[in-house]
């Protein structure tokens, strides 16, 4: 089961899960992935701006996927059912950016 309400995700535990990025520039046009350009997704337990809080997963994309594919392999070893995520784009001509962040919980069947 995966649930999207706003920025935050709620997902069952050990589940793949996919989130389509669209990222919208200031003027409101849609952004279109350059060959150059990486897309990191980054779990943390606290917020992220937060001391002493390295991400407990990251996962780096390329610009040929307009997604982030997580696979459950890759979470159900996670022992609490509240994250903090972020989706950074590193881009040649903008630098680095959040496109999204939130709160991401696991649930169980």
């Amino acid at each position: 089961m995966l649930v999207i309400s706003g920025d935050n995700i709620s997902v069952t535990k050990a589940d793949d899960f996919w989130l389509h990025l669209e990222i919208v520039m200031q003027d409101g046009e849609l952004y279109e992935l350059q060959e150059e350009d990486k897309i990191y997704f980054k779990l943390f337990k606290k917020p992220k701006n937060e001391l002493n809080n390295p991400p407990v997963f990251k996962q780096t994309f390329d610009n040929n996927m307009q997604e982030v594919a997580i696979s459950g392999e890759d979470t159900k070893f996670l022992k609490d059912n509240q994250y903090y995520y972020t989706c950074e784009l590193q881009s040649a001509e903008y630098g680095k950016n959040t496109v999204v962040e939130g709160k991401l919980y696991f649930t169980y069947d």
